[in-house]
């Protein structure tokens, strides 16, 4: 079975609604395939949430994102799959992060994290950031990812 771990730009893409990654989440979902999000991506979302731009322009807007984001996260977290970095995981970030810097192409510390996450536990990320896991998966071709 396979087991996916949602990448930040997707959970925004439900939050706002897009149509085309909603009815594709909504696909695995009604499959029972597992969906995981990790704390870090949690915690890009809630940087976002603090947009003071954003605020003044929609609060009506924000307040409906959260509630979603917050049902999600307590849903998925009831599930046991809101996940941080374990031991395996870490020790794969190094190596990646390492390959990475040698061969130029640093990329976000976050997607580096996702991409060790995934690796150790073979998930498969789910992300619209062809640039970013693109180069990951030269460096590392174990890395399982759909773009979307």
């Amino acid at each position: 079975m396979t087991m996916f771990l949602l990448d930040t730009n997707i959970i925004i893409a439900i939050l706002r609604g897009k149509q085309e990654i909603v009815k594709k989440y909504q696909s695995i979902s009604s499959k029972n395939q597992p969906i995981y999000l990790t704390t870090y991506s949690i915690s890009e979302i809630y940087i976002g949430f603090q947009d003071q731009e954003f605020q003044q322009k929609s609060l009506e807007k924000l307040n409906i994102q959260k509630k979603l984001f917050d049902k999600m996260v307590n849903y998925l977290d009831a599930q046991k799959r809101v996940i941080s970095l374990n031991l395996e995981d870490a020790k794969i970030l190094g190596e990646l992060l390492y390959k990475l810097k040698l061969n130029g192409k640093p990329i976000p510390l976050i997607d580096a994290i996702l991409s060790a996450i995934a690796i150790s536990r073979d998930f498969t990320i789910i992300t619209s950031d062809k640039n970013h896991f693109s180069i990951v998966k030269t460096i590392q071709n174990t890395l399982k990812v759909e773009f979307w």
